[in-house]
C-alpha cells in the first residue's frame, strides 16, 4: 500500500516535472518531455527490461582470469 502511495505522487510530480521543462525549453530542443523521464519507478522498470534484453557482450571466457593456473 505504500509502494501505490509513492506511485501516485511521483506520477503527480513526474507530471508537473515534464510540464515544466516543456515551458522552460519551448522551441530550444525537438522532442517534448514526457513524464516517464522524471519518474523514478518507470525509469528502474525500464531498466531492468533492458538489462533482461541485452546479451552479455564480453562472454563467459572472461571469468577465466579468475580461475588459478
Amino acid at each position: 500500500m505504500a509502494d501505490g502511495k509513492q506511485r501516485e505522487a511521483w506520477n503527480h510530480t513526474a507530471h508537473l516535472l515534464a510540464m515544466i521543462d516543456n515551458r522552460m525549453t519551448f522551441g530550444k530542443r525537438d522532442t517534448a518531455s514526457k513524464p516517464s523521464d522524471f519518474h523514478p519507478f518507470l525509469q528502474r522498470e525500464k531498466r531492468k527490461k533492458e538489462d533482461d534484453l541485452l546479451p552479455n557482450p564480453l562472454g563467459i571466457h572472461v571469468l577465466k582470469i579468475f580461475l588459478p593456473k
